[in-house]
């Protein structure tokens, strides 16, 4: 039965143990009467087991990062090793503000292959943070909002197409418009709603797929 103190579950995890009390008071962490970590306790094993996935992953990759001295051979014009190895561990601490500094003049095809890595490594950890947020109820999906989009642009075009309807059959009977051509006005107002609505629907759901909407 794995019983951890907190700072020895923040060492398992990567995080410090300021992090177990966050979740302590979110009631999503439960700790026993010695304030210890027990993984055997509901809820505690699924969220260990989360944040160590996370964790491991997490090392696997920045792994993949480190420059092998054994493959590269540092010219005069390329970054310094201990430079590469700093940048990285920048990524872990502050993912968001991640980048290599480097002048124009020690630009290099090494350089280069550095930027691009850290820029995916900065999108899988976007990526991984989305994730968590959705599962904590933070955040609305994508399909999510499209679906929204879709339902509610569609029930007030039904209520706007019944009263548009209503009021133009008042009209027409006051003009003793001909039956036949009641349904024929009647057919052109539904057609318009409809492209009118898919029109809306489009360019809503095209806007929230641009801009990546997470409500």
């Amino acid at each position: 039965m794995p019983i951890y103190t907190p700072t020895e579950l923040g060492k398992l995890i990567g995080k410090p143990r300021q992090f177990i009390y966050i979740y302590k008071k979110r009631g999503k962490v439960f700790l026993n009467e010695d304030g210890n970590f027990d993984t055997e306790v509901t809820g505690n094993k699924s969220w260990y087991n989360h944040w160590r996935s996370l964790y491991i992953e997490n090392r696997a990759e920045t792994a993949d990062l480190e420059p092998k001295s054994e493959t590269i051979t540092i010219k005069k014009a390329d970054p310094k090793p201990q430079k590469i190895k700093s940048i990285l561990k920048s990524v872990q601490q502050s993912p968001d503000q991640a980048t290599i500094d480097f002048d124009n003049s020690e630009q290099s095809v090494f350089a280069q292959k550095q930027q691009a890595e850290l820029d995916l490594k900065l999108l899988s950890i976007k990526k991984v943070q989305i994730e968590i947020d959705q599962k904590e109820g933070k955040l609305l999906n994508i399909d999510v909002a499209k679906n929204m989009v879709a339902a509610y642009t569609s029930a007030y075009a039904k209520g706007l197409f019944r009263d548009l309807e209503t009021w133009m059959y008042k009209m027409m009977d006051i003009h003793k418009i001909p039956l036949t051509e009641k349904t024929k006005y009647t057919s052109d107002l539904e057609r318009i709603m409809n492209n009118a609505t898919e029109r809306t629907q489009k360019e809503l759901i095209e806007k929230l797929s641009t801009e990546n909407a997470q409500l």
